[in-house]
């Protein structure tokens, strides 16, 4: 929470937009990839179940930009499982604000939330967090941005073999790259 505790205080000092590449910036890029993804298998934002893993900067930004978007489905998951109203452990004024929007109902493992899913996020820090048979559980032409860097949470060619359909990390080791630096 220390780089948003920052960023806030910043914004009330001073008479310009403050602009975190990591937070904003992640999540503009994340919802312009999320967007170009869900034309090519003919989704709507406002009917796909996103799950969002990190709560950090960058989990934080996504979280909110994608719900300010019109995505009403979104579980938000930090290193102790799904952020949700009421949780005490691990919780600050960022996650609360997260559980206001999230949803209510999904607890359990990243296994069990991700069942049904369309979209992973991954903003983790946790490379190979992700493996094959959490993609398969996912639904059908699931759409990956596993944007750890250098090192994905699940590999392209290990979620592509999974059964994903669209595949973007945040490394320049692999195409397909959705990375902040983009906004820029």
């Amino acid at each position: 929470p220390k780089v948003l505790d920052i960023a806030s205080e910043l914004e009330k000092k001073l008479s310009i937009p403050v602009f975190h590449d990591d937070g904003q910036g992640t999540a503009i890029v994340a919802l312009a990839a999320l967007f170009n993804s869900l034309k090519l298998v003919k989704k709507n934002l406002s009917e796909i179940k996103t799950v969002i893993v990190g709560s950090g900067s960058a989990g934080y930004w996504i979280g909110k930009l994608l719900k300010y978007a019109g995505c009403k489905n979104i579980v938000v998951i930090d290193s102790i499982g799904p952020i949700i109203k009421g949780r005490k452990n691990n919780m600050n004024k960022y996650k609360k604000e997260i559980s206001k929007f999230t949803n209510p109902k999904e607890k359990g493992t990243l296994s069990e939330v991700l069942v049904n899913a369309d979209v992973f996020i991954g903003v983790s820090g946790i490379k190979n967090l992700l493996n094959e048979n959490m993609v398969k559980i996912m639904n059908r032409d699931s759409i990956i941005l596993a944007l750890t860097n250098p090192y994905p949470e699940i590999s392209p060619l290990n979620a592509k073999k999974a059964g994903a359909r669209i595949v973007a990390t945040g490394s320049y080791n692999y195409h397909n790259q959705v990375n902040n630096a983009l906004v820029f």
